[in-house]
């Protein structure tokens, strides 16, 4: 794509952005266009593609109407135990969206739990039509029904959701750190491994200014009753599954979405939708 310029003060510097008066209003253009041997080329553009951001960088995803940060976790499937589905750029919410219930009947059993249900229904229905059909359906790891089971499904067997909640491997544990953490899929680049001090600071979470707990999808597979969370120390715990715990919903947007080319004021990038 070709690049526009323009000269001040003596300096040739590339433009970041273009404006066009609409309506009594200046609008930002995203992209602009020239005709070159009968083409249409494009020669700016306004958006970079989420592929080109490391992970680690966060972007504003707008949530009824108010925008939220998320983080980059991981570009592309986590590893060969993953759905092509899940080939994208992962996010995890910056901070706990709220607290509740992990499941109202008590039981581990993700597929058909409470907050699976609330995460693909109420959440995502809080993102407007065009994030919405940005957020990829994966088919995520995990261990189906409940009781002490460590059997995972994994690949075209796994479970179809937009909205989900990552679990303990995806988080840098293994069943070395703790014997009941079934092997639902492998780290998110984003984690570190194991349980030191740089690893758990990576995973504590804050709701409203202040450190709280929030649920894994795993399932401890000790107990029939009781689930995954991240304490308030980044390590992690378990309980019973109707508990109220905090929320921080999950999602992989596909590799062709943009975010705005300049950031925010507070340096976040904004979804191009």
């Amino acid at each position: 794509m070709a690049e526009l310029w323009t000269s001040s003060g003596g300096v040739n510097r590339k433009l970041k952005e273009l404006y066009t008066p609409s309506g009594g209003v200046n609008r930002k253009l995203k992209e602009l266009y020239a005709v070159s041997g009968g083409v249409n080329r494009k020669i700016f553009s306004g958006s970079i593609p989420l592929s080109s951001l490391p992970v680690g960088t966060k972007i504003k995803l707008k949530e009824n109407g108010a925008f939220a940060n998320y983080i980059a976790v991981n570009q592309g499937k986590p590893s060969s135990i993953y759905d092509d589905s899940c080939d994208g750029i992962w996010f995890l919410r910056e901070s706990i969206y709220e607290t509740r219930q992990w499941h109202s009947s008590n039981v581990n059993n993700y597929a058909n739990s409470t907050i699976k249900t609330y995460l693909n229904g109420t959440f995502l229905a809080l993102f407007d039509s065009a994030i919405q059909n940005a957020i990829k359906q994966v088919k995520i790891p995990y261990r189906p029904g409940s009781g002490t089971s460590s059997t995972v499904n994994s690949g075209s067997s796994g479970l179809s959701c937009k909205i989900f909640l990552l679990s303990g491997y995806e988080m840098g544990w293994t069943s070395r750190d703790s014997q009941y953490f079934p092997a639902e899929g492998a780290k998110l680049s984003y984690f570190d491994s194991g349980t030191g001090t740089t690893a758990n600071n990576k995973r504590i979470a804050y709701l409203s200014g202040s450190v709280t707990y929030w649920w894994l999808r795993s399932p401890f597979t000790y107990n029939s009753s009781f689930v995954r969370f991240v304490n308030s120390y980044g390590d992690c715990g378990d309980c019973n599954c109707s508990f109220s715990g905090g929320v921080r919903p999950a999602l992989v947007l596909d590799f062709k979405s943009n975010v705005l080319s300049t950031p925010d004021t507070d340096g976040v990038f904004i979804l191009d939708v």
